[in-house]
């Protein structure tokens, strides 16, 4: 059974702390997860790019938009 993602997080969110879970690989049942916490820098145009995420180190993290499981802005 497949769960739609919860995803509470867009382009209007640029600039601001999140939180995001994603597939580590293409989705399947025995597929692990990763999670990444901070400044959101960028929002793809496409479902298939990726969103850009600087975290508290200062290292940015690309992640694929169609591996999110959730995502949703934190903290004021």
């Amino acid at each position: 059974m497949s769960q739609k993602p919860l995803i509470r997080v867009g382009p209007a969110d640029i600039g601001h702390r999140v939180t995001l879970r994603y597939f580590l690989a293409e989705p399947t049942t025995t597929a692990s997860a990763s999670d990444v916490v901070g400044v959101l820098l960028s929002w793809p145009d496409s479902p298939t790019g990726d969103l850009l995420v600087e975290d508290r180190h200062g290292a940015q993290r690309s992640v694929p938009r169609d591996r999110l499981i959730a995502a949703r802005r934190v903290g004021g």
